[in-house]
């Protein structure tokens, strides 16, 4: 019949920029969401733990004598395994009771 309600005012009073920020705010998007990598979940992860993943890459990097070669690609298995020994140190360090 044409009536409108009281509902339909309200939203049209509140503008567009209103529904703006609220569909913001819903997080609502039609691009697929981008996936962690690995050695991203890994950061996380011991960070989760206390420590500053970007350390200890460096110091373990640097401690190392290694040959490195320079391909162009990275991959960031060398990081993945750095972080995954530091973050299975401190799991068992923790299990175990100690403040490594």
């Amino acid at each position: 019949m044409g009536h409108k309600g009281a509902l339909y005012n309200d939203i049209k009073m509140k503008g567009p920029e209103f529904l703006r920020n609220i569909y913001r705010a819903a997080g609502l998007c039609i691009r697929q969401k981008t996936k962690a990598t690995r050695v991203d979940m890994l950061k996380e992860l011991v960070r989760g733990f206390g420590l500053d993943p970007e350390k200890v890459s460096v110091k373990d990097a640097i401690g190392e004598a290694h040959r490195g070669v320079m391909t162009g690609r990275y991959t960031g298995e060398e990081e993945a395994k750095r972080l995954w020994v530091v973050l299975k140190q401190k799991m068992l360090a923790e299990l175990k009771g100690d403040k490594a």
